[in-house]
């Protein structure tokens, strides 16, 4: 038994180094980001983010909402921030654990709650028994994405053909509007190559934001 226990003791503080130089690793690439983008960078969250952006979807999942390795300054005239962000759900042994990497842009508009995603089975079953998101007249965009808002009228403004070939181009995509920001992300934690291609998707949506939003 007392060797079951050593080995089990060993596999744990494996993870934990693993862990440890896999985050140190992490910070340093981004960091290397910063300073190519001309950005700052916070190893922790000084802005409250979860909080601050807690009417969005992307930041009211789960519970231990954590962002992390941020980058933060001005790209093109718009204040952006690039955050790594976990959350989990569940607990105990029935517990996981999510990684995103988010792009926000702070557009000083007003908007209502938009979110767009891709649409996957379960959306297709919710709107066979009529709860369905809404529609566009271009069925390859419908098929392709889940759209919802409290304004229709709002999002018939914002999903307009430009911006619907846009999204048609970068598939897996996914964004929301609330407040004043624009939020970007594929759902997943970003190699830090990816992070410059991200922030250039999120310019691409404000750019082809109507001029009277």
């Amino acid at each position: 038994m007392s060797s079951l226990v050593f080995l089990f003791v060993a596999v744990v503080v494996i993870i934990i180094v693993v862990s440890v130089v896999q985050s140190a690793k992490r910070r340093k690439d981004m960091e290397a980001v910063v300073a190519q983008l001309g950005l700052t960078f916070y190893e922790d969250d000084p802005f409250g983010l979860p909080a601050l952006h807690g009417d969005m979807l992307a930041f009211s999942e789960g519970h231990s909402r954590t962002a992390y390795n941020i980058m933060r300054g001005e790209k093109d005239g718009v204040n952006t921030i690039i955050t790594d962000y976990r959350y989990t759900v569940g607990s105990g042994k029935n517990s996981h654990t999510y990684y995103r990497t988010y792009c926000i842009l702070d557009t000083g508009k007003s908007f209502a709650h938009l979110q767009v995603r891709p649409e996957n089975f379960l959306d297709t079953i919710a709107a066979w028994v009529g709860f369905d998101d809404i529609d566009f007249e271009y069925k390859e965009f419908n098929d392709a994405f889940y759209v919802r808002c409290n304004d229709k009228k709002f999002a018939y403004d914002i999903i307009h053909p430009k911006m619907m070939e846009y999204l048609l181009q970068n598939r897996g995509v996914h964004f929301e509007m609330a407040g004043k920001s624009i939020l970007a992300h594929y759902n997943n934690r970003l190699a830090p190559d990816e992070i410059a291609p991200l922030i250039k998707f999120a310019q691409g949506i404000y750019g082809l934001l109507p001029t009277y939003v």
